[in-house]
C-alpha cells in the first residue's frame, strides 16, 4: 500500500509539473513570457476578458514610464510618439475600465515605473455607469506593494489559476491548435486592434446606442461619486508630478445627438465643465498649471462620417460610433502631446460653451442631411 501511495504521489507531482511547464510555455494569458512577447504570439487567443489579470503582471515586468489609460475606446491607441522614444511606453487601457480601477491602475503603474508621462482618455458614460465598481478578474491584492503579504498571496493564487486549472489547460490547447483567423491583434505595448466583423457597422452603432439609452437613466449620485474618484486621480497625478494630458474620447455625432434626444436635460454638457473645474482646482491647490484638456467631438470629417448601411466602409474612423481605429489614435496622440494643435479643441483654456456650440451645429447639420438613415437607426435603438 505504501508503494502504491508513493507511486501515485510521484505520478501526481509529475503530471502537475508537466501541466505547469506546458501552460507556462504556451502562456495563454501572456504573463510568463511577456518580456519576449511579439504581436503574433500575444494574439493567438482572445485577451479581452483577462486583461485585469494579465496587465498588472505585464506592468510589473515592463515598468512603464509613459502610459495611456482609458476604457476600450482608448485601447486602440498605440503608445508611440517622438516625445516618448526614450521612455518605456505602455497602454494601460482595459475594456469597461471604471474610474476606480483607473485610479488603482495608475497608482500601480507609477509604483513600478515610475510614470513620467500619462495620457488619460475620458468618456461621459464611465461617469454615469453604476454597473460595477470593478470588472471581472480585478483584484486589489494584485496591485499591492511587491513586498506585502497580499501581493504574494495573490501571486500564488494567480500562479495556480494560470497554470494548474482546467480552464487554463483548455486555453493552452486552443492556443496551439488555433486554426481560425485572428480577429483581434494584441501588441506588447498594451494596445489592440479589433478586426472582427461582429458588432461593427450598423449593428455596432445600434448596440452602443441601446447601452447609452440604458445608462442615461442612472442614479444621479453615481455621477457625483465618480467625479470624486476622478478628483482623486487628478490629485494623485499632481502630487506625484506626473506630466498628465487629458482628453475626451471622440464619438460619432449621431450618438451625441442620440444622447440629447433621449435625455435633453442630461448632464453631458456639464460633464465637460466639471472635469475642467476639478482639474483647475487641484492645479490651484498645488500651485501649478492645470493639466491640458482636449476635446475631439467637433472634428468635421471624422465625427460626421457617413453612417454605415450594414458593415463599415474600408478606412472608416469608427467601427461602432465610439471605438475608433488606430489611425485616429495616432492623430489623438499627436494632438494631445504636442503644442502644435490644429484639430483638437483646447477645453482647458477655452469656453466649454463654445465647444458645445460647435458640436450642436455639426449635429444639427448631420441630422438634417441624413434624415432617412438617422430615422432608421433611431427606430432600432429606441
Amino acid at each position: 500500500m505504501n508503494l502504491y501511495i508513493k507511486k501515485s504521489l510521484c505520478w501526481f507531482v509529475s503530471l502537475a509539473a508537466a501541466t505547469i511547464l506546458f501552460n507556462t510555455w504556451v502562456d495563454p494569458y501572456n504573463v510568463y513570457r511577456f518580456s519576449s512577447a511579439d504581436t503574433q504570439r500575444m494574439s493567438r487567443i482572445g485577451q479581452g476578458m483577462t486583461m485585469r489579470l494579465s496587465k498588472p503582471w505585464q506592468v510589473n515586468q515592463r515598468g512603464a514610464e509613459a502610459a495611456i489609460i482609458g476604457s476600450s475606446r482608448s485601447g486602440s491607441i498605440p503608445p508611440k510618439h517622438k516625445l516618448w522614444l526614450e521612455k518605456r511606453p505602455f497602454n494601460l487601457s482595459m475594456a469597461g475600465l471604471t474610474l476606480y480601477e483607473m485610479l488603482r491602475t495608475i497608482e500601480h503603474a507609477h509604483a513600478n515605473g515610475p510614470l513620467s508621462d500619462l495620457v488619460i482618455g475620458l468618456e461621459y458614460e464611465t461617469f454615469i455607469s453604476s454597473d460595477y465598481k470593478v470588472g471581472i478578474g480585478f483584484s486589489e491584492k494584485r496591485l499591492a506593494r511587491k513586498n506585502s503579504i497580499d501581493f504574494y498571496q495573490q501571486g500564488i493564487q494567480d500562479l495556480f489559476s494560470t497554470t494548474l486549472t482546467a480552464s487554463t489547460l483548455t486555453r493552452s490547447i486552443e492556443t496551439i491548435n488555433r486554426r481560425k483567423p485572428i480577429n483581434t491583434w494584441y501588441f506588447p505595448e498594451g494596445h489592440w486592434e479589433n478586426k472582427s466583423r461582429i458588432w461593427r457597422g450598423e449593428s455596432g452603432y445600434v448596440s452602443v446606442g441601446k447601452n447609452m439609452a440604458r445608462l442615461i437613466g442612472s442614479d444621479p449620485s453615481v455621477y457625483s461619486e465618480n467625479l470624486t474618484t476622478f478628483a482623486a486621480i487628478i490629485e494623485f497625478c499632481q502630487q506625484q508630478r506626473i506630466n498628465t494630458k487629458l482628453f475626451v474620447t471622440p464619438e460619432h455625432i449621431f450618438l451625441t445627438g442620440l444622447r440629447k434626444t433621449i435625455a435633453p436635460k442630461s448632464n453631458w454638457r456639464e460633464f465637460h465643465q466639471d472635469i475642467k473645474d476639478i482639474n483647475q482646482r487641484f492645479a490651484n491647490q498645488y500651485k501649478r498649471e492645470p493639466f491640458p484638456l482636449w476635446g475631439f467631438g467637433h472634428m468635421v470629417g471624422v465625427v460626421d462620417e457617413p453612417l454605415p448601411k450594414g458593415d463599415i466602409e474600408e478606412g472608416a474612423w469608427f467601427r461602432d460610433g465610439i471605438h475608433f481605429n488606430g489611425k485616429l489614435g495616432v492623430l489623438i496622440m499627436e494632438e494631445v502631446l504636442t503644442s502644435d494643435n490644429d484639430r483638437a479643441f483646447d477645453l482647458g483654456n477655452n469656453s466649454i460653451d463654445s465647444y458645445m456650440n460647435y458640436i450642436d451645429v455639426i449635429q444639427k447639420q448631420f441630422f438634417d442631411d441624413n434624415k432617412m438613415v438617422v430615422e432608421r437607426y433611431l427606430k432600432k435603438i429606441l
